[in-house]
């Protein structure tokens, strides 16, 4: 029956390309409040990461910028 490849790679192409289209689900749409907790709820987790990491950076950059300043204002 399939003693044409040509016919047998056709045969393969469309049934792969029907196989993978046929079992997508739709998107789900989410209303705008969805949204909005979606986001203010991955915001809420973030911030304390966010301000441990400024307040790391900030001592880091503080002991490095801050003596060279104070020498320059110092020498005035």
């Amino acid at each position: 029956m399939f003693r044409n490849p040509t016919t047998t790679i056709v045969l393969l192409a469309f049934l792969t390309c029907t196989a993978g289209t046929a079992c997508q689900k739709a998107p789900r749409k989410h209303s705008e409040a969805e949204y909005r907790h979606l986001v203010d709820s991955a915001v809420q987790e973030a911030i304390p990461g966010i301000e441990s990491q400024f307040e790391e950076d900030l001592d880091r950059r503080m002991s490095i910028e801050m003596p060279p300043l104070a020498d320059s204002l110092s020498r005035k």
